[in-house]
């Protein structure tokens, strides 16, 4: 045994042309760090003694190697010797796992040989050892060195668990070796730095991410795949709970009568007698989605179809009617109630839209501010005029509990609320003031066209022109449903955007976003056949979310550089592994979505972490002279 070492020594055979011999020498110091400290022996056929079998030594040496050095240079290719003795048994070990075979790119050719396939070469860049990309030799040599380190420290413990089966037996016996002795030699030899390093890239870019997403960075992309996600959403049968009378141009135009606001006294009367004239087709509940801020019978308007209008206003108390809070912010300083109806009979209509005037969250309630129109006899309007029809509708067992300790919930049913723990895609910057949920809205196809289907059928619609003619009531069914009356015509009301919008479906009036939001809300609280509401993770478990795909990322990266063969991965072999991955992310996150599941799991920030992790860790193996 050569000075300095030991019986766990690692051998290390190197093979290499004539031609190399120089670069072999200075590639021979570099490891002279590795000899003194004893843990590796190196051999190469330059060390045959005169007057020996110099073949005899090389196949020995060759045999009991635990790694094998290839030098590989084209003049080591173009050897028939090197090719036949060395390569051909070095690989047959390698692939037996007697023996590690690692080729060390010497100098620029075409080394993408068949039989060397799989092997991690090194320099790991790929680039030869006097290529113009290495300011000098020492530099190259030095990384070399380095990665036969880490496999040496790799195969040191399996070699330790080797030394008490060559001591002689008087040996084996006085100090047997441990049942645990394995366990401890494998968790020695495992890169605890390496594992350090992949969390530290792992943590620091969720970190970053995270912070970015909540400055809104991430915000316009986030809501646009919110959007492809729910044009995925199955279609749904019509909600038969509602019917939508919409009050056309047409309509408008042929009323007769002086006009103060969308309807005159006289039609607006006439369609509520209309829909209450029988009382065994009569609806439950009666949601006027129009304005009247003003008062329906005055000195000005004294006839009786005003005097008539005011009454039935003042004492039918299936009508709700709304107002508007307003925004100031937005040049809007909103709109009053009907004074005839009371505060309990009153709803405010206003949406949350975000920055592109698509409507993804529905308020449900808000602490409605005094300078509002919508207080009306010193009382606030604080619910939402879609929480007002369905409380009407379901009785008085489904009066709201509202607490932000407990939620919002009506019946048995807990409305999850975004909030400062619950934002879902939303930044620090987006308000979420008040009991906002998100809006799951209902995609049912045309009763006419069966294969268009869009939110806007969330019910059944019908036009004022159809209310008006003689066999409505014995055509339609009425009874114990909820009647939402409004204007469509977008000279009096602009439509609303909604995130069908990119898909082709054009926007929709006011009144059909009333009818989804009472829609989810009547279906959320259905005892036989409830609809799920749609939620978002806390912030805590989206961070967790966000991490396990940057660690998902980082660790299939890994296995382009793994020193186990059979875990290697080829530069085709990631790129498949990686984009099967990614689509497992992009589908999971769609199955969470669009499954009776309901959540809003964050993609995109998931992305980001996963493509980042994995670049920064491919760089980093790559190019371990800059990291």
């Amino acid at each position: 045994m050569a000075p300095n070492q030991s019986s766990s020594s690692i051998e290390i055979f190197i093979s290499y042309a004539q031609e190399d011999k120089k670069l072999l020498e200075q590639f021979t110091a570099h490891l002279s760090s590795l000899k003194r400290e004893g843990v590796i022996n190196a051999w190469h056929d330059g060390e045959i003694n005169a007057g020996t079998e110099g073949a005899k030594q090389i196949e020995e040496h060759l045999n009991s190697a635990d790694v094998i050095l290839l030098l590989l240079s084209s003049d080591f290719i173009d050897s028939e010797e090197h090719w036949q003795r060395d390569v051909t048994r070095a690989m047959d070990r390698h692939n037996k796992g007697e023996a590690r075979v690692i080729p060390v790119l010497l100098r620029p050719f075409d080394w993408k040989i068949k039989q060397l396939d799989g092997l991690q070469a090194l320099p790991r860049n790929g680039e030869a050892i006097t290529s113009k990309s290495w300011s000098n030799h020492d530099d190259a040599f030095k990384e070399v060195a380095e990665d036969i380190r880490k496999v040496v420290e790799e195969l040191i413990p399996r070699q330790l668990e080797k030394v008490p089966e060559e001591t002689s037996d008087a040996v084996t016996t006085s100090i047997p070796k441990p049942q645990w002795l394995p366990l401890l030699l494998k968790l020695q030899s495992f890169h605890w730095l390496s594992l350090l390093k992949f969390l530290g890239i792992s943590t620091g870019l969720t970190t970053l991410v995270v912070f970015m997403r909540l400055c809104g960075i991430f915000q316009a992309s986030e809501l646009w795949f919110f959007d492809q996600m729910m044009q995925f959403q199955p279609t749904e049968s019509q909600d038969d709970r509602l019917l939508v009378i919409e009050v056309t141009k047409e309509d408008i135009d042929k009323q007769e009568g002086i006009k103060r606001g969308s309807l005159t006294d006289k039609t607006l009367l006439t369609l509520l007698k209309t829909l209450l004239k029988y009382p065994q087709n009569q609806p439950k509940t009666i949601g006027l989605d129009i304005y009247r801020d003003f008062a329906t019978e005055t000195k000005e308007f004294s006839q009786p179809e005003n005097k008539k209008l005011s009454n039935l206003l003042k004492t039918e108390s299936r009508i709700i009617a709304v107002c508007n809070i307003g925004d100031l912010s937005q040049n809007n300083k909103g709109t009053a109630p009907p004074p005839e109806i009371p505060t309990k009979r009153l709803g405010f209509s206003d949406f949350l839209s975000d920055s592109e005037g698509i409507v993804r969250r529905q308020i449900l309630s808000i602490e409605t501010p005094k300078s509002s129109p919508c207080w009306s006899s010193k009382e606030p309007v604080s619910n939402a005029f879609s929480l007002e029809l369905a409380q009407h509708y379901l009785g008085k067992q489904y009066e709201e509990i509202k607490d932000r300790s407990i939620r919002l919930r009506l019946g048995d049913t807990t409305f999850d609320l975004l909030d400062g723990r619950h934002r879902g895609g939303y930044s620090f910057w987006t308000d979420l003031e008040g009991y906002q949920v998100l809006l799951n809205y209902r995609v049912s196809c045309s009763e006419k066209k069966k294969n268009d289907c869009s939110p806007q059928y969330v019910a059944e619609r019908v036009t004022l022109d159809d209310v008006n003619k003689s066999d409505f009531l014995t055509k339609y069914s009425l009874k114990d449903k909820i009647v939402l009356i409004g204007v469509s015509d977008y000279s009096y009301e602009a439509p609303w955007f909604t995130p069908f919008s990119s898909k082709g479906h054009a926007p929709i009036p006011g009144v059909i976003i009333q009818a989804q939001m009472v829609s989810q809300i009547l279906s959320a609280v259905d005892t036989k056949n409830p609809r799920p509401l749609l939620r978002v993770l806390p912030i805590w478990y989206e961070i967790l979310w966000i991490l396990f795909w940057s660690l998902i990322g980082g660790a299939i990266a890994l296995l382009r550089f793994s020193s186990i063969p059979r875990l290697r991965l080829s530069t085709k072999g990631l790129i498949i592994s990686g984009g099967v991955v990614f689509i497992s992310l992009y589908c999971s996150s769609l199955i969470y979505f669009i499954t009776p599941v309901k959540y809003w799991v964050p993609f995109v920030p998931s992305a980001l972490t996963f493509l980042g992790t994995g670049g920064v860790v491919l760089y980093r193996g790559f190019n371990p002279q800059k990291s």
